[in-house]
């Protein structure tokens, strides 16, 4: 599936169409087809019309029953186009499919060892994170048993469902690491001076406060200019010291637990 765009002229400026097609071969020719129209956007759109346009977008691929995976890829394809929020994590409008860059999946693997688990996660960023095993929203990972080591860059967004924000992720993780059932976890959060946050921090062996946005990754594969917040990498373990020798390279590094 791709997405095609067409403009019209009016007396009130350029308005640009948005389809959701496919394209199959047949007889060596590829044959097209339209399956479904998605939405309309003046070419300059304000804030108010993106919105409007994006909850259109939303319950016309909602109505087209195509899976999670599909959705969040055609989503990200029409963000090349039209924004969607001011940055791409951690913004109340923004889609909560947001991969980490190789570079850092790979100092977090070194740190660990190896990636038993990922627990928020989909089969794109898989590419390169190599999780033994991982999890998908449709298995729902605050519902799965957690073992070994952990990598886990979780959601963000308004929509996510109670028990599912950022917070509940570093909360299972922290109570998992206490309670034996992984042997060591990175998390990648957005910082914030929120009570929770801090409060959570004493908990947390170890943090990383990175020193450059990090530039995520799109459902697409693209990479997205640097988001509105700064990052931390939490660490839990007991290979501190090679924690702060490897992530250093990246951020400022403190003890916390």
């Amino acid at each position: 599936m791709y997405i095609r765009w067409k403009t019209r002229e009016t007396k009130q400026g350029t308005t640009a169409y948005c389809y959701l097609c496919s394209g199959e071969r047949v007889a060596g020719k590829v044959k097209s087809s339209t399956l479904g129209y998605l939405g309309s956007i003046a070419a300059k759109p304000s804030a108010s019309q993106r919105a409007v346009f994006w909850e259109t977008v939303a319950a016309k691929l909602l109505a087209l029953e195509l899976n999670r995976e599909d959705r969040v890829r055609i989503e990200a394809l029409i963000a090349q186009r039209v924004q969607r929020g001011k940055n791409p994590h951690g913004d109340a409008d923004a889609c909560v499919e947001w991969y980490t860059p190789p570079e850092f999946v790979e100092i977090a693997r070194t740190v660990l060892g190896g990636i038993d688990l990922d627990p928020a996660s989909t089969a794109k960023p898989q590419e390169w994170i190599k999780a033994g095993t991982y999890y998908t929203a449709l298995e729902d990972g605050m519902e799965q048993p957690w073992f070994g080591r952990v990598w886990c860059n979780p959601p963000y967004g308004k929509d996510q469902p109670k028990g599912r924000k950022a917070p509940d992720w570093l909360k299972k993780a922290l109570s998992c690491y206490e309670n034996g059932e992984i042997s060591a976890g990175i998390l990648l959060l957005n910082r914030t001076g929120a009570a929770w946050y801090k409060q959570q921090l004493r908990r947390v062996t170890a943090i990383c406060e990175v020193h450059k946005r990090i530039p995520f990754i799109d459902a697409t594969g693209k990479q997205q200019p640097s988001p509105r917040y700064y990052n931390d990498f939490l660490y839990l373990g007991k290979e501190v010291e090679k924690f702060k020798a490897i992530f250093q390279t990246v951020g400022d590094v403190r003890t916390l637990a």
